[in-house]
């Protein structure tokens, strides 16, 4: 399902599973991870998170 990507995240949100691959904070390994990802998934794209502090 996923072309051999790992790991793979599974967040849900109301009733809807969204699957996550890598993270970083830096905006052009992301851009550079993204390019890989749709050599295999094309409809993919980039989420941003925001972390809380506790």
């Amino acid at each position: 399902m996923f072309q051999g990507l790992t790991p793979i995240y599974t967040i849900k949100e109301d009733n809807i599973y969204k699957y996550v691959f890598g993270e970083s904070t830096q905006k052009k390994e992301i851009k550079m991870l993204l390019g890989q990802v749709r050599k295999k998934i094309p409809g993919a794209f980039i989420i941003t998170t925001k972390r809380s502090k506790k």
